[in-house]
């Protein structure tokens, strides 16, 4: 026999202290985490060479087009 389904629980916001910081109760459990520590660094590492490899090609073929084409000079003396 299936058992009475119980009230639910009201769910507390977090309390922030004066200085704005969150307090985190005593009893509260942190879920763990979905992926280990290496493989979330491994992520972050790659994410970051992405994004500085998408910075320096934008910067060099704009660095290479400014170097190589008369974009820079108003009135060219051909």
């Amino acid at each position: 026999m299936p058992s009475e389904p119980t009230e639910p629980t009201p769910i507390e916001p977090p309390r922030v202290n004066a200085v704005g910081v969150t307090e985190v109760p005593d009893d509260f459990a942190r879920a763990p985490r979905r992926y280990p520590i290496a493989l979330r660094c491994f992520a972050a590492v790659l994410a970051l060479v992405f994004v500085l490899v998408v910075l320096g090609t934008g910067a060099a073929s704009l660095a290479t087009w400014c170097l190589t084409s008369d974009a820079g000079a108003p009135f060219p003396f051909r």
